[in-house]
């Protein structure tokens, strides 16, 4: 009977713990703290820790240990007696009482308090590394263990949380298991660790934050891997073993990442860079060689502030901007090699570089920030005639002088400038009028013709005016726009000028001679008659039949066209029959045409810019028949700036420069060492021929 009732009590206790949350075990009393850990998946223990509170006894503890439970009512004692008043009457009698005992004592008892449970979601890996979600949140070695001097983080850790490592100063080796997940290394992860020699970063590393081996003083030089993206303030500062780093060419972020306390002498930047990193070694006074590839576009502001140990720097063809304080307060750099791709300088890029005794301001620098040489005391600019480095200088007072290639130029140009002057049989000065630049020439009559634009397009475009035999200068007069005007030609006795210079198409304006003649000095001409082309007019000739008319611009794409000329009413009808490519960058045309033949001869002046050669390249075509204009027959050079050419019918040929224009424009910087301001005259045959450089 004894055992049935325990039994039964024991199976009603069992469901009252299930109802109430508590597991029950016969086995383990509900005194017991019950701790489960999950079994150990290879190195990895999950952690699933449940803690309990211990019950207080209850009445309910005592009616099954055969003690009084309510006042009145009993069990049976310890001897198996029924006290009196009581008599045995079976097991279900006993049944019903041990219920109803059990049942009581639930409702008037305080109830079994379920413990609360805790679940930790980390895991520990190899009894060291406490994880979450990737992150290793704790190291669970001892800063005292000496014999932990070795960390080999193991495989499912993407990033190590900040001062995970630090000052622990027993470790003298850190790397990696061979397919490591690791991408990134908080901050100050391994800072003070001054025992800490070797460092193996993995393949996927991609971020080191901020001083995260800052003072590893023995740490010798680390190979960074490609992933590398992101480095932090001071990520190696004070580490006073390393004596070279090569930074990877995915970096784009670092801030002074040697610090202001280093070793490090050389720095390379890998090839693959467009750009170096703004304050990447920023106060790194140790450097004395830094390696820039082939590629990079841009150095950074203030990349190497501040780098006292710099001495000379080599900048790559490629770089095209040097950004704000890049090279500030380098008081050593001395030499600064680079190249003509560069077109911007910062402000103070180069301020304070005290040594610095030379810089190539190249033709294509076209903006200098404020105070970019500031107290640059030794420095002389290197410049080019009528440069922006050259204006540059003089505005800001800054001593400069030309390269040697240009002065070597100058030379050459001077030599052929001499050469031809020697040729030339006569010379009609141009007027100088203020602001006036020569252009288009032509040979009409009695008269020779030169066209003149203002310099801002201001005022109205004018036409000069010389006696051809005299020389002497007659008048010029005005006409009606104040574009760009182009070409000047001489078409069956007219005065044919190119307006509207640089619209998509020209219009000429066509003038009787007679009307050049009559018209009064200053005075705006009228136009006999307008044309629209199709296409350009900047230069232009007409050999008796065709006029022919193409466009000037600095590249591949010109062509030129030829238009059949006939005179219908008195004036003139241009229909346009051929097109041809020209070379780039002409200014004047001279054309002839064999009798009764189909074949042309095509002469063109072809310059560009104030302070490059000039040409004369000549062709020779069945303009009927050919396609192209084939290869050029013969190449002259002359002096800069050749702009209309014209001959006459006694092999006289007419040039105009616009090297004059240095003569009536106000800027001085805007020069040519060749400043010719006559119309020269010569015979086409005592052109000298130079050989082409």
């Amino acid at each position: 009977m004894r055992k049935t009732v325990a039994k039964r009590l024991s199976t009603v206790l069992a469901v009252a713990m299930v109802v109430s949350g508590i597991s029950y075990s016969p086995a383990v009393s509900a005194q017991e703290v019950k701790t489960e850990i999950a079994a150990p998946q290879g190195n990895i223990f999950i952690a699933n820790e449940t803690e309990a509170g211990v019950p207080q006894e209850t009445t309910s503890n005592k009616a099954i240990s055969g003690e009084t439970t309510s006042a009145g009512e009993t069990t049976k004692n310890g001897n198996g007696e029924t006290p009196s008043g009581n008599k045995e009457t079976g097991s279900e009698t006993v049944s019903e009482s041990s219920s109803e005992t059990v049942s009581e004592t639930a409702s008037e008892t305080t109830p079994i308090t379920t413990p609360e449970t805790t679940t930790v979601d980390y895991v520990i890996i190899d009894e060291l590394y406490k994880v979450k979600d990737g992150v290793l949140i704790e190291f669970l070695g001892k800063k005292d263990d000496k014999t932990l001097t070795q960390i080999v983080l193991p495989k499912g850790i993407k990033k190590i949380n900040d001062r995970i490592f630090a000052e622990y100063t027993n470790i003298t080796t850190f790397t990696t298991v061979a397919d490591s997940d690791l991408e990134e290394i908080g901050k100050e992860a391994f800072k003070g660790c001054n025992a800490l020699k070797v460092v193996t970063l993995p393949g996927k590393l991609k971020v080191i934050g901020d001083q995260a081996f800052a003072d590893c003083t023995v740490m010798g030089n680390v190979v960074l891997p490609q992933s590398l993206t992101d480095m932090g303030t001071d990520t190696f500062s004070n580490c006073l073993a390393m004596t070279e780093i090569s930074i990877p060419m995915n970096v784009t972020k670092g801030v002074e990442i040697l610090g202001k306390a280093s070793n490090v002498k050389k720095v390379t930047f890998e090839v693959g860079m467009t750009k170096i990193p703004d304050d990447i070694v920023k106060n790194c006074t140790s450097i004395t060689e830094v390696v820039i590839p082939s590629g990079v576009k841009t150095i950074g502001g203030m990349a190497f502030y501040g780098c006292l140990g710099l001495t000379n720097v080599t900048l790559p063809n490629t770089v095209t901007t040097i950004k704000h304080s890049a090279f500030n307060a380098c008081k050593n750099l001395a030499t600064v090699t680079a190249y003509s791709g560069i077109k911007t300088i910062d402000k103070k890029a180069f301020k304070s570089c005290k040594a610095l005794t030379s810089f190539t301001m190249f033709k294509t620098i076209t903006t200098v920030g404020e105070g970019a040489f500031l107290y640059d005391t030794n420095l002389v600019l290197k410049v080019y005639q009528n440069s922006f480095g050259k204006k540059y200088a003089i505005n800001n007072q800054i001593k400069w002088e030309y390269t040697e290639s240009e002065i070597k130029r100058q030379a050459r140009c001077t030599e052929i400038h001499n050469t031809l002057m020697s040729k030339v049989s006569k010379k009609y000065g141009i007027k100088h009028l203020d602001n006036y630049v020569p252009q288009g020439l032509c040979v009409i009559g009695k008269y020779v013709y030169v066209s003149m634009y203002h310099k801002t397009n201001s005022k109205k475009s004018l036409i000069l005016m010389y006696n051809k035999s005299t020389k002497a200068y007659v008048k010029y007069f005005k006409i009606g726009q104040k574009d760009h005007v182009g070409s000047l030609t001489n078409v069956k006795g007219r005065l044919v000028v190119s307006l509207n210079n640089i619209a998509a198409a020209d219009t000429l304006g066509i003038i009787d001679y007679k009307k050049t003649v009559s018209i009064k000095k200053g005075k705006t001409i009228k136009y006999t008659q307008t044309v629209k082309l199709p296409g350009y007019a900047d230069f232009a000739g007409f050999d008796g039949t065709v006029f022919w008319a193409g466009r000037s611009a600095n590249d591949n794409n010109c062509t030129m066209q030829g238009y059949k000329v006939t005179v219908k009413k008195k004036k003139l009808v241009f229909t346009k029959k051929y097109s041809f490519a020209v070379p780039a960058n002409c200014q004047g045309l001279i054309v002839t045409k064999a009798t009764n033949s189909s074949k042309r001869n095509f002469l063109f002046a072809q310059s560009y810019g104030l302070i490059a050669d000039s040409y004369l390249i000549s062709y020779s075509c069945k303009v009927n028949k050919a396609k192209t204009l084939g290869n050029p027959t013969g190449k002259r050079i002359l002096p800069s700036m050749l702009e209309g050419i014209c001959k006459t019918d006694k092999g006289n040929m007419f040039m105009v420069f616009e090297s004059g224009a240095g003569l009536y424009c106000t800027d001085p910087t805007h020069t040519t060492e060749i400043q010719e301001n006559d119309i020269c005259m010569m015979k086409y045959s005592q052109v000298p021929n130079l050989a082409a450089n």
